[in-house]
């Protein structure tokens, strides 16, 4: 569709986790789509995304290490979005 889509890291005082928004004037202006991932922790981040043949996009990302009996432990997470603006 030529839209142009952006993950991030959200990380204000009420919240953590990654957003998501898209611009369809080759990033003049933005719209925010909304929270992809809402977690405890500001660490949380690195988000990777690639169009599927099927046309959604997957996007890939890691969360905070978590403290585990063999010690600090990440996640790696993934999911998967409907392109509603593909033709």
């Amino acid at each position: 569709s030529g839209a142009i889509l952006c993950a991030y890291r959200e990380r204000t005082a009420e919240a953590f986790g990654l957003g998501c928004a898209v611009s369809r004037d080759d990033g003049a202006t933005w719209q925010v789509l909304g929270s992809l991932y809402a977690g405890d922790s500001g660490d949380c981040a690195y988000p990777s995304m690639v169009k599927l043949p099927d046309g959604n996009v997957y996007c890939v990302f890691y969360t905070s290490p978590q403290q585990t009996a063999d010690g600090p432990n990440s996640e790696i997470r993934g999911l998967i979005m409907a392109d509603r603006t593909a033709t």
